[in-house]
């Protein structure tokens, strides 16, 4: 299965005039420029609105911009969108440098319209120590991270403020053709995470510093138990209460 990735590149520095300016290089996957791409770039207060297209090398410049200014960057190739940037800053001075990359990654989902967008520490966000991988299609990109707890699980955090699509890239829109009624259900109350041994009060003590949740409820194995096993368990809760984690660990 062929996998692209998008590499994005946002720098702004220096100082030109008071106006403000994007431009870039759009790059196959080979390291080929691509000439004729189309960058289409709106301001998001609706007042400005131009296409610029790329010339031989790759290379395009879009002037007349205004300094603090969000514009949403659209890139269009063969009549393809690739990547549809929603939050694109332009700072006074030197223009600001906003580059397309498609370039192949191993290990990246990807399907149709959608790709994946590495953001490196320039922008001023990231994961980890180099940036952060965003999802974008044709609405919009949707910021993804994460935190690695006990065994497998990952609590994934999921930041759709820029994408207008239904739930996430990949995702279409279907309205079922069956009557369907309420069953009652409003929502889920916890999910239980069991850890090993002696290992109940760091993991709490870890969703207590870290995530800033607080225990609500204790159980000993006097409250939980049988002829043939036991368990303590402590409930951890965030602040609004939605989301409880009770973490279990065995007793004798």
């Amino acid at each position: 299965m062929r996998i692209t990735a998008i590499c994005l590149l946002l720098l702004a520095s220096g100082v030109w005039a008071s106006a403000a300016a994007l431009e870039g290089i759009v790059q196959a996957p080979d390291g080929r420029p691509i000439k004729n791409a189309q960058v289409q770039i709106e301001a998001k207060n609706a007042k400005f609105a131009k296409t610029i297209t790329t010339d031989a090398k790759g290379h395009y410049l879009c002037d007349g911009l205004t300094a603090g200014t969000d514009y949403k960057v659209t890139l269009v190739v063969n009549g393809s969108v690739k990547a549809s940037i929603l939050n694109t800053r332009t700072g006074a001075g030197k223009p600001t440098e906003l580059n397309f990359d498609l370039r192949q990654a191993k290990g990246l989902a990807s399907s149709g319209k959608r790709h994946m967008v590495w953001v490196p520490l320039e922008t001023g966000t990231h994961i980890g120590s180099n940036g952060k991988w965003v999802e974008v299609d044709e609405n919009g990109k949707v910021v993804l991270s994460g935190i690695h707890t006990y065994g497998e699980v990952v609590h994934l955090f999921v930041e759709r403020d820029d994408y207008t699509g239904p739930f996430m890239p990949g995702f279409e829109k279907w309205e079922s053709p069956f009557e369907t009624k309420e069953t009652g259900l409003l929502y889920c109350d916890h999910c239980v995470g069991n850890v090993g041994w002696n290992q109940m009060n760091p993991w709490v003590k870890f969703y207590e510093d870290v995530m800033g949740f607080r225990n609500i409820l204790t159980f000993d194995d006097k409250d939980i138990s049988t002829e043939y096993s036991a368990l303590m368990s402590k409930v951890m809760s965030n602040g609004n209460g939605f989301v409880k984690f009770p973490i279990n660990e065995p007793a004798e």
